[in-house]
């Protein structure tokens, strides 16, 4: 599992330690990922080249907790998008090139040695 975030890295990497692989920008996070996860909403991430991060990916799958693209954009770009808490986009559900799918907005947030955890509610 590779990590990138633009102001957390050092506190990543004294909760985590040498667990994960810490890259340096978010397109060397991506390289040969089976899965892109989307847990902060820094303003840069907004503006990333998606085809380049397509490009990068084993598999075009992207999980945005956050919401930061549109479904549309992300099915366009070739992505199998799952969207946080989103109720199912208009004419977005398939595209020719990727698909959307929203995610239920049950969630648990944890408190976990100072840090903010999610998991799934069943």
């Amino acid at each position: 599992m590779a990590a990138f975030d633009p102001a957390a890295m050092e506190r990543t990497q004294s909760v985590l330690g040498q667990s994960i692989v810490y890259a340096e920008t978010p397109y060397a996070a991506c390289h040969s990922a089976h899965a892109l996860l989307i847990l902060t909403d820094w303003p840069e991430f907004k503006d990333l080249d998606l085809a380049r991060i397509r490009r990068e990916m084993r598999h075009p799958i992207v999980i945005d907790g956050r919401n930061m693209f549109h479904p549309e954009d992300m099915a366009n770009a070739g992505f199998h998008y799952y969207s946080m808490g989103r109720t199912t986009p208009p004419a977005a559900s398939s595209h020719p090139r990727g698909t959307v799918t929203p995610i239920s907005p049950c969630l648990e947030l944890q408190e976990l040695n100072g840090s903010t955890t999610m998991t799934a509610a069943r």
